[in-house]
């Protein structure tokens, strides 16, 4: 990857197959600095609706980044590379870039994706945590947010188990650059991860400061790049839960630990049911998943055995149709 890459990772107007093609119709930094919008519609054969963009200030603001990613050694993989995850690489909105530090060669691993509440339970806490020590035992990649509460138990489950025949890895997706850990009182976690040959992950250039929209662009990489996504507690409309929208969007697995219906995590759901001003949104709760056909597991063991029992369905289902 080069810099043009980096400024058009930046841009965020753009699909990741349009990058591609202003990249290979672009042969130095200085020429796409001048491009101008009108140039950039012409090579990507539709209108853009941006006022006062202007690719000259693009290219300038991702400067102190091609200095970061040098000092660093910050990795980077395009989404044409074969390199990149080819489960992320199927859902619509793949990401031009991924920056990484530390071994991307742990997505070549089965991934699956455990995902919660910053406010975790006792009883959700420990799931979590178990769930992803198993996971990383067998050979999982366990993928999660590196956020407090949940993601920060799957990680750190997945970690527990370093040189005790270990065999997974943890790998955190950010919602900012690579060069920044959020939340910061999860560096030294961010520093464990690194140390037992994980990944941190991020579609995001180095520089790039945390915002509202870009927690919901890290959750689509995280249900992207595992064929699994596993809640184990959420209050109504949480985060947790646009990663389980974004797993059935790209037809991944979605189960739901049965941790998510003990007496407290339903205790501080009915509470947020309660804060929730849009009737809409009061009933995106765990249990509505479960009754539209989400599986609930009890442990990895069951994990496996829930996800093996869906395949197999699903493969003997053209089975119904012969002779019709």
């Amino acid at each position: 990857m080069n810099e043009i890459d980096v400024v058009l990772s930046s841009l965020g107007f753009l699909s990741a197959r349009e990058k591609l093609l202003l990249s290979k119709n672009l042969d130095s930094l200085s020429a796409l600095a001048v491009l101008s919008t009108s140039g950039i519609e012409e090579i990507i054969g539709r209108g853009l609706r941006v006022r006062g963009f202007s690719m000259k200030n693009a290219v300038y603001a991702c400067m102190p980044a091609f200095k970061v990613i040098e000092a660093k050694g910050i990795g980077s993989v395009r989404f044409d590379d074969e390199s990149f995850p080819p489960l992320l690489r199927e859902i619509a909105d793949v990401p031009y870039v991924l920056y990484y530090r530390g071994n991307i060669g742990v997505l070549s691993k089965p991934c699956v994706s455990v995902v919660g509440t910053r406010n975790a339970c006792p009883e959700c806490a420990r799931a979590a945590a178990a769930f992803a020590r198993d996971a990383a035992m067998d050979g999982y990649t366990v993928v999660s947010g590196l956020a407090k509460g949940i993601d920060s138990y799957a990680h750190k489950g997945s970690l527990s188990c370093a040189g005790e025949g270990f065999s997974g890895a943890a790998c955190a997706v950010l919602p900012c650059g690579i060069d920044t850990v959020v939340p910061s009182v999860n560096r030294a976690l961010a520093s464990a991860i690194l140390k037992t040959d994980g990944l941190l992950l991020s579609e995001c250039p180095p520089g790039t400061f945390v915002q509202a929209f870009r927690f919901v662009q890290r959750n689509r990489i995280i249900a992207g790049l595992s064929e699994a996504v596993l809640v184990v507690q959420s209050p109504c409309s949480g985060g947790a839960l646009i990663t389980a929208d974004f797993a059935l969007d790209f037809n991944r697995d979605l189960l739901f630990h049965s941790s998510c219906f003990c007496e407290e995590a339903l205790k501080i759901e009915r509470k947020s049911v309660l804060m929730e001003e849009s009737a809409s949104r009061r009933e995106r709760v765990p249990s509505a998943y479960v009754r539209d056909g989400a599986l609930v597991i009890n442990d990895y063991a069951d994990f496996l055995n829930a996800v093996e029992r869906q395949r197999t369905d699903l493969k003997m289902q053209p089975e119904l149709f012969d002779g019709l």
